[in-house]
């Protein structure tokens, strides 16, 4: 006759309840495994104000919702041949596998580390609501939040703001990661969500850079000259400041693009053998992937921002950190039209390998797995 001790018993009733919970995590994941690799995935994008349909782009089979037209994007529906939904009460476990959420987190937030938002917006607030009730009454396989706020937090701080949600397989991929921080390990860095009232980031990566033989040597420069202060989040920024500083040492080769309609904007920035880039209330900003489609070179203040790949970067010579930095760099890159073509070509190798549809779909799929 055999016997077995309570601790004994108990151990066997662990290590079943153990082997349970393995079996149904690993057929949860065989399973999203499944549909992603055999296409057969069924997405819903409920982006809260329509402010970037790249992933729409990026994911064609998709379905788009929204609940409330921020910019006039008919052309871009008609170009991509979709039209947006409202009817957000479609968004369920039973028609969708995989939700993706494109919001600005910080904006609902009434309070930050314990005092008032100056940032928060309710309607923003009104929105998450019905999005946590979504994310709460369905079970998708996965919930992916596209953060496109300028700052750099952690986004899964929304658990202390909507704790109901934690236990729920969400993904938060970021526009602004800041490489010197720890983020939770579920928080990816993408930086292509930003909203733009002409195109989309992923619109403008995607098409071919402008190629225009002669350039002309001049540095051009468009953006609001704002003086931005959050003082509970901690962020100055005074682009005033920093385009006076500028302007005193390179005013003869500084072209002011300010006031042209988006086409002859477009234009000029690549009729130009250099584009600034100036830091943004947050990282990166229009600016940056403006300057990448024009096929101008990009010559940036320097930042912490993680970009979707770790293996490259651009030339050393095309970040400055002052105005001293930036007349020495402008003035060698004129001078040295080799190292000007080296840096040029630096540039489009990484937009043309990274920035496309078919790697920023791949990167998302690998971390839904």
């Amino acid at each position: 006759m055999i016997t077995l001790s309570t601790n004994c018993f108990a151990h066997s009733i662990d290590s079943l309840y153990l082997a349970i919970m393995i079996f149904i995590m690993n057929k949860n994941k065989i399973k999203i495994l499944y549909i992603i690799y055999n296409n057969k995935m069924k997405i819903a994008i409920l982006d809260s104000y329509n402010r970037d349909i790249g992933l729409k782009i990026i994911f064609p089979e998709s379905d788009y919702y929204v609940m409330k037209e921020e910019h006039n994007r008919i052309k871009s529906y008609e170009k991509y041949n979709f039209k947006p939904s409202y009817k957000i009460e479609e968004i369920t476990d039973k028609n969708y596998d995989v939700l993706i959420l494109i919001l600005c987190e910080y904006n609902c937030f009434p309070t930050y580390k314990n005092q008032t938002n100056d940032f928060f917006i309710k309607e923003s607030e009104e929105h998450m609501y019905k999005i946590v009730e979504i994310i709460n009454n369905n079970n998708f396989h996965k919930v992916c939040i596209f953060d496109n706020n300028d700052y750099d937090y952690d986004p899964t701080i929304l658990y202390d703001y909507y704790p109901m949600i934690k236990n729920k397989d969400i993904l938060f991929f970021k526009r602004n990661y800041d490489k010197t921080k720890t983020y939770n390990e579920r928080v990816y860095p993408y930086p292509y969500i930003i909203f733009g009232k002409d195109l989309s980031m992923t619109e403008l990566i995607t098409e071919t850079p402008k190629k225009i033989s002669k350039k002309e040597n001049r540095l051009f420069f468009s953006g609001t000259l704002f003086h931005h202060e959050d003082n509970v989040y901690g962020v100055i920024r005074n682009r005033r400041n920093t385009i006076i500083k500028i302007h005193q040492v390179l005013n003869e080769v500084l072209y002011n693009g300010y006031g042209l309609a988006f086409e002859k904007y477009m234009e000029e920035m690549a009729k130009s053998k250099f584009c600034l880039d100036l830091l943004g209330v947050g990282d990166p900003n229009r600016r940056t992937f403006e300057i990448f489609a024009s096929g101008s070179l990009r010559i940036a203040e320097k930042n912490n921002l993680k970009w979707t790949w770790m293996e490259e970067d651009f030339c050393e010579e095309t970040y400055f950190e002052d105005e001293k930095e930036l007349y020495e760099k402008i003035t060698k890159l004129i001078k040295d039209e080799e190292l000007y073509t080296k840096c040029l070509q630096k540039q489009n190798e990484i937009i043309e390998k990274y920035m496309n549809k078919e790697s920023l779909r791949q990167y998302i799929l690998e971390k839904m797995e």
